[in-house]
């Protein structure tokens, strides 16, 4: 059997009906089931080996899935289609739409945050990137249109305060002043496009830990106009470092936003991401 999964949430609800005719079409007898709620476990136990999965919607979704997935487990293929906001997942894996993702959801790295502890499947970014994801969600309870680029301007060029932080990984200790950004990466992009950390390989067995301080606030503005090509390593060095490793720990000398592919934890002092046992 087929079983499309798929997030009211994601992107817009008025292309769920033609979702479904979409893939009616192209699988024949397949069963559409709400993602938003869905008993997961229940679901789980219903899955025979022979069965495929669809999973519809943008990076939020694939994070919410493998959490579930990774409780629940069961052997099928899993197939993704696209339909969010950010796709990052996507964009990293290079990929054509419809992609099956086993081997990209079966080894995963953890972020402990607050003494919770979860997978991830792009990044886990603190600073700025939690805050632009912190001031998105606000409009969008409101129902305003959302721009993460523009927003994210706005804080660096006025609003955002840059913070202390130390940075723990694989044993080895780095302390930096007035940090934008401290993230976990085990892809190479980040904000729907950004590509935070170029040469990450999210097959690999490490994950790739970004730092971006600086006190000058107009040179840090124009050294992230670069990271959408991924220049901003090479361009900006005395603003931009990377360290590489399976264990990654970050402390900020105050309480700051963290976001776990796009879901935001508020008031957070440290968090670890940690790659394989």
């Amino acid at each position: 059997m087929y079983y499309l999964l798929y997030n009211l949430e994601a992107n817009n609800s008025s292309s769920k009906d033609n979702l479904i005719k979409l893939y009616s079409e192209k699988f024949e007898g397949i069963t559409p089931i709400i993602f938003n709620g869905l008993d997961f476990e229940k679901f789980s136990k219903s899955i025979n080996k022979e069965d495929t999965i669809i999973l519809s919607g943008g990076d939020g979704t694939i994070n919410h899935f493998v959490n579930l997935y990774k409780k629940y487990p069961f052997e099928t293929n899993i197939l993704y289609s696209a339909d969010g906001t950010g796709n990052d997942f996507l964009r990293d894996i290079e990929k054509d739409n419809l992609v099956r993702i086993n081997e990209y959801i079966n080894d995963l790295p953890k972020v402990i945050i607050n003494n919770e502890e979860r997978y991830f499947v792009n990044n886990s970014s603190f600073g700025l990137d939690g805050t632009v994801c912190e001031i998105a969600d606000i409009l969008k309870k409101k129902g305003k249109k959302v721009n993460y680029t523009n927003i994210a301007a706005k804080l660096l060029l006025f609003k955002y305060k840059p913070t202390n932080a130390k940075v723990i990984v694989d044993g080895k200790e780095y302390n930096y002043k007035n940090v934008w950004l401290a993230s976990s990466m085990n892809g190479r992009y980040v904000g729907g496009g950004m590509m935070l950390a170029p040469t990450q390989d999210r097959l690999g067995n490490e994950l790739s830990c970004v730092v971006i301080h600086g006190k000058n606030r107009l040179k840090i503005a124009i050294a992230f106009k670069t990271i959408f090509t991924g220049e901003h390593i090479k361009k900006y060095p005395k603003y931009v470092d990377v360290i590489k490793g399976k264990n990654i720990y970050v402390e900020f000398d105050r309480p700051n936003s963290i976001q776990v592919d796009g879901e935001v934890t508020l008031n957070v002092t440290s968090y670890t991401a940690q790659r394989g046992d």
